[in-house]
């Protein structure tokens, strides 16, 4: 008797998950799927860092978002949306 095998998808399937910390309190969990770009990216932070940045009220100091060099990040048009939101990149 022959054993069958489980065939496997090609590419594993793959989610993304955003998230962010601050002394009060954490961000919802934003997990998605698909590719992150400039727009996706400026969605999340609108749709997720900034009700909590308001929730909270004002931060000791200010708020300061911390992320990597990445391309959607210093993005052009990140950036120029970014001078709108009660937060500096």
């Amino acid at each position: 008797m022959k054993t069958r095998k489980r065939s496997r998808p090609k590419h594993a399937y793959k989610v993304n998950v955003w998230a962010g910390i601050s002394y009060k309190g954490k961000t919802p969990i934003c997990i998605f799927t698909g590719i992150m770009n400039t727009a996706r990216y400026q969605q999340i932070l609108e749709s997720n860092l900034l009700p909590f940045v308001r929730h909270r009220g004002r931060f000791l100091g200010g708020f300061r978002l911390y992320q990597d060099d990445d391309s959607k990040h210093t993005s052009r048009s990140t950036k120029t949306s970014s001078k709108e939101k009660p937060c500096r990149i």
